[in-house]
């Protein structure tokens, strides 16, 4: 047996996901993760073409394939 005690009501404003921080944070972010993308990238570029660090990372890539 099912008693209904109240009447269902329609709320006046909406209470989440608040879709506006759900889209800064989301932006915010993903700009953050990429310029630290972007400077690693650049760390690993200028570490291969120093001579002097050109075989140390070649090095490490060798152990790297090979480990698997």
């Amino acid at each position: 047996m099912v008693q209904v005690i109240d009447k269902a009501v329609a709320p006046e404003l909406k209470s989440s996901p608040k879709r506006l921080i759900i889209i800064a944070v989301t932006a915010i972010s993903s700009f953050l993760l990429s310029c630290l993308g972007v400077l690693i990238w650049e760390a690993i570029r200028r570490k291969q073409q120093d001579p002097n660090e050109a075989a140390r990372f070649a090095q490490l890539q060798h152990y790297l394939r090979n480990s698997t």
